[in-house]
């Protein structure tokens, strides 16, 4: 049974260890550490979480503190963002990356943005920006 107020940090926090690609509460408090039974209590509504596990789970799944607890702001973290756009321009060839232009980038870091808006995962980020600049490089020639 949920407690009042739950419900939707619930599903926050379903949705972060959903979009880290842990399949199970059970897979999610192995690999946080925390127990079982505290984690799928607190994603399912049967105990509030202390402030340290919130904050706990905010850093391991990328996500900030206000967005698991208010749903306001975004659910990554500045620093998944930042790794989001580092592992990116990693995953660019560097023949074509030294092909960038400063409208490149700034296009890259617009569509970054829109997709942390929109509530993206850290993967979806770097997949949709990474077709976005192939498509362009096509279309470059």
């Amino acid at each position: 049974m949920r407690l009042t107020g739950m419900s939707e940090f619930c599903d926050r926090l379903k949705s972060a260890r959903e979009a880290k690609g842990l399949g199970s509460a059970r897979e999610a408090a192995d690999w946080l550490p925390v127990s079982y039974p505290t984690y799928a209590a607190h994603e399912n509504g049967g105990k509030y979480p202390s402030r340290d596990n919130i904050e706990k789970y905010a850093r391991r799944f990328g996500v900030s503190v206000d967005w698991l607890i208010t749903g306001r702001n975004t659910g990554i973290s500045e620093s998944s963002v930042s790794t989001a756009i580092a592992y990116l321009f990693r995953a660019i060839p560097s023949d074509q990356l030294a092909d960038m232009n400063a409208d490149d980038v700034a296009e890259i870091v617009v569509a970054v943005g829109k997709a942390v808006e929109a509530g993206k995962s850290k993967d979806e980020i770097v997949a949709n920006v990474i077709s976005l600049f192939a498509e362009k490089m096509r279309r470059a020639g």
